[in-house]
C-alpha cells in the first residue's frame, strides 16, 4: 500500500463528496481486499447480505469477513440496470470461468486465481493464493438451503462446515459492486475481455473510475477498481455434477 504525505480525508470522505459516492469507494476497497482475507482466513469468496452488520473490511485472522456497506440510495440510470439484467440473465447459465487478479502486491498477497462453477442453481467458488512458498485454498458452495465452507493449506486435508444460507449474493464480488450503483452515472461501452465481446459498465469511484465487464449473456469477465484487476482467463461452458460435492465432510 503506497503511502503519501498528503493529509487525510476525513473517515467518510471529503465533506462535499455525495453519499453515494463514499458508499461506492468503500465497497470497492472491501470487495477488493475480500478476495485475499477471506482465502487466508479459510473463508468463501461470496458476499452475505446482511443488514445488521456493520460494514468493514474482512478480518482473516478472526474469521470476520465484514459486510458491504448498504447501497446508495438513488435511482439506477438505464446502464446500471442493463448491468443488474446482465447478471441475472448469467445465473440461469451453466459455465466455469477462471480468473486472475492483478495490482498492488500489499493487496493481492500473492499470485491470485478465482474459479467459479455455476449449473442449476448450484453455485462453487475456488481462492487460491500462492505466496513464499505456500498455497491457501478456500472453496465455498450454494447447495440447495445450505452453505458449505472448505479451506485447506498446502497438503493438509480440507476441513468443511456447513450451515443454512442466511442470504447470498448470487453473484459474487461483481454482484456486490453492481448493487451499490444506485445514483451513479453508469456508462456502457462495447469491448473485447480476453478474446471475448464485452459489455462494460463504468462508473465513479471517488477519485477514480471502476468497470465491470460482461459477456452479452451475462457472463462476469471483469472488475476492476482501486488499481486492482480481476480478469477472466478462461470460459468453459461444460460443468461436471461432481464439481458440487465439497471435499470433505463437514
Amino acid at each position: 500500500m503506497t503511502i503519501t504525505t498528503e493529509p487525510a480525508p476525513p473517515p467518510d470522505g471529503p465533506p462535499d463528496e455525495p453519499a453515494p459516492a463514499r458508499s461506492r469507494r468503500k465497497l470497492l476497497a472491501v470487495v477488493l481486499v475480500a478476495v485475499v482475507a477471506l482465502a487466508a482466513g479459510g473463508w468463501w469468496l461470496f458476499i452475505r447480505d446482511d443488514d445488521s452488520a456493520e460494514s468493514g473490511l474482512p478480518d482473516a485472522a478472526s474469521g470476520s469477513v465484514g459486510s458491504i456497506p448498504p447501497a446508495a440510495t438513488g435511482v439506477p440510470d438505464a446502464e446500471a440496470e442493463s448491468l443488474q439484467e446482465l447478471l441475472e440473465e448469467g445465473r440461469k447459465l451453466t459455465f466455469h470461468t477462471t480468473y486472475t487478479a492483478t495490482g498492488d502486491p500489499a493487496v493481492l498477497g500473492g499470485d491470485l486465481t478465482i474459479e467459479v462453477w455455476r449449473k442449476d442453481g448450484k453455485i462453487r467458488q475456488d481462492t487460491t493464493v500462492v505466496r513464499a512458498g505456500t498455497t491457501i485454498r478456500s472453496a465455498g458452495f450454494v447447495l440447495d438451503d445450505d452453505t458449505v465452507t472448505c479451506s485447506k493449506t498446502d497438503d493438509e486435508p480440507w476441513a468443511c462446515s456447513t450451515e443454512p444460507d442466511a442470504g447470498t449474493t448470487q453473484d459474487g464480488l461483481f454482484g456486490a459492486v453492481a448493487a451499490e450503483l444506485s445514483g451513479a452515472d453508469v456508462t456502457e461501452t462495447q469491448e473485447t475481455v480476453g478474446g471475448r465481446e464485452a459489455r462494460c459498465f463504468t462508473f465513479p469511484t471517488g477519485d477514480s473510475t471502476g468497470r465491470i465487464c460482461v459477456t452479452p449473456e451475462g457472463i462476469p469477465l471483469s472488475l476492476s477498481a482501486n488499481g486492482q484487476d480481476l480478469v477472466v482467463v478462461d470460459v468453459a461452458p461444460d460443468v461436471d455434477d461432481a464439481v458440487f460435492e465439497p471435499p470433505a465432510e463437514s
